[in-house]
């Protein structure tokens, strides 16, 4: 059997918690610049909806991720969910108005269901016990780094680029979640 270290096991888990965040805390410094290229204006509040229908879809991606683990495994539901969010992120980073904006964000969100979901079942199923709750709660610490680092590296990005090469990053971030798992 393959043994896993404690540090590669969180160290994935803290790597798709991420996920989530960075689907929202990047979006955050990008609102300025995002505004006018999906034709809304300036200081438009719409903007907002795009973390709203972000949420949604993942909380609605979660409902079926969780049921589709348990049948087919863990590991395919991962890799499909991270796909439907590579799917949705290239739709985000593409979009010319703000329709397809959502539409994108939505389809992210339903894919980003899948690691959201499987944070804590991964871990339920290698460890018992206190095992497994200092395991999450070292998971947890790590997720509560990416509301911080998360809108600094894409305020840094945004200092030198446009706000879709903010997403690229998340499209090389789910791409590395596959390659991962």
């Amino acid at each position: 059997p393959n043994k896993r270290s404690d540090a590669s096991v969180i160290g994935f888990l803290a790597f798709v918690s991420m996920m989530g965040a960075f689907g929202v805390d990047a979006s955050l410094p990008a609102f300025d610049e995002i505004r006018p290229d999906v034709g809304l204006s300036a200081g438009s509040n719409r903007i907002t909806l795009m973390i709203t229908v972000y949420l949604f879809g993942t909380a609605v991606g979660q409902l079926f991720c969780g049921p589709f683990a348990d049948r087919f495994g863990r590991a395919p539901v991962l890799r499909t969910g991270l796909a439907v969010a590579a799917l949705g992120i290239v739709g985000t980073i593409s979009a010319q108005n703000f329709s397809v904006l959502l539409i994108s964000r939505l389809v992210w969100g339903l894919g980003n269901g899948a690691p959201s979901n499987m944070r804590a079942t991964i871990a339920r199923d290698l460890y018992l016990g206190d095992h497994m709750a200092r395991v999450v709660s070292r998971v947890m610490g790590f997720f509560l780094l990416g509301p911080i680092v998360v809108p600094l590296v894409a305020e840094g990005i945004l200092a030198f680029g446009s706000w879709r090469l903010v997403f690229v990053l998340g499209l090389a971030l789910a791409t590395a979640g596959v390659a991962w798992s």
